[in-house]
């Protein structure tokens, strides 16, 4: 599959939205002025943030505040961006959380109703875990 990339803009709510499929690259360290959430549909991000690596599998959700110098390695990922306002700050890079994935997931498909993501559906993956402690999950197509 050739990567792909979807941008839309909702001027209203102050957000960019980036559809991103099947990209692998690694992105040196840099910088963004603008806060994000990235809902990872499919494959691996690792996201280096003050010299801690944090991975986020598919289900995760992966938080970036502004001017946070980072660096990534996508393999194979799939993912939905938002980028918001400049004041929303995250305590932390990763959510492993069932709910929060969902209802982002949702909120991205009435922004951007014609690429359906609704179709993913996300559970645990067994046996193993996660390299990070936590269980790791797969999204698949219902």
């Amino acid at each position: 599959m050739t990567p792909q990339l979807q941008f839309t803009r909702v001027p209203t709510l102050d957000l960019e939205l980036l559809h991103a499929r099947d990209i692998t690259h690694d992105y040196p360290p840099h910088l963004h002025e603008h806060s994000s959430i990235t809902i990872v549909l499919k494959g691996m991000e690792v996201t280096r943030i003050g010299g801690t690596e944090h991975v986020a599998h598919a289900g995760d959700v992966l938080l970036i505040n502004p001017d946070q110098v980072h660096a990534s390695r996508s393999r194979r990922v799939e993912y939905i961006a938002m980028k918001l306002r400049p004041d929303w700050i995250f305590p932390r890079p990763i959510l492993s959380s069932r709910k929060t994935f969902a209802a982002l997931l949702r909120f991205t498909q009435t922004l951007d109703p014609g690429d359906s993501p609704r179709r993913w559906r996300c559970f645990p993956r067994r046996p193993r875990a996660a390299s990070n402690g936590a269980r790791s999950r797969r999204c698949a197509i219902r």
